[in-house]
């Protein structure tokens, strides 16, 4: 009897930080998808020569949308409109887990024929994978990063 409220003991005290470590490895493993994915986009638009866009997804994955959601999508925008139209090919689609989710100011990144970051211009463009139950003082945030160069790099940030 002593044993098994010994086990009781130490399970209640393990649990949370077991959490805290599958949260974490989670995470890890959705923004380092979404890099190579931005990496992949950047990748084809040199090879391709000509721009690619990386957007936030619709929930069918077949084109663009105006806010961050769960999904995104890689597509080759010959006209450069920033829609996947007929004969523009998606390359990619990913999405993450219902418990994560992305954040960020902007929606569509292309990139041109150089690999040169040039939507949105000027600085850094920042997208976030976070929990939805993002709890105070916790480093649960993953910023992925987007430079001007057209590179990426990921960082991680408290709630």
């Amino acid at each position: 009897m002593v044993v098994i409220t010994l086990i009781g003991i130490m399970s209640a005290m393990v649990y949370p930080s077991f959490r805290e470590a599958i949260v974490r490895n989670r995470l890890a493993s959705q923004s380092n998808e979404l890099m190579a994915a931005l990496t992949m986009a950047r990748a084809e638009a040199i090879r391709r020569n000509r721009s690619m866009v990386f957007c936030a997804a619709d929930a069918n994955q077949t084109n663009c949308q105006a806010a961050w959601g769960r999904d995104w999508l890689v597509f080759d925008d010959i006209n450069e409109d920033g829609d996947v139209d007929a004969g523009e090919d998606i390359i990619q689609v990913g999405g993450i887990e219902d418990t994560e989710v992305y954040e960020g100011a902007t929606m569509l990144i292309r990139f041109d024929r150089r690999g040169f970051r040039v939507v949105p211009a000027g600085g850094n463009v920042i997208v976030e994978v976070k929990p939805t139950d993002c709890t105070l003082e916790k480093p649960w945030v993953r910023q992925v990063q987007i430079l001007a160069t057209g590179s990426t790099n990921n960082r991680v940030q408290e709630c």
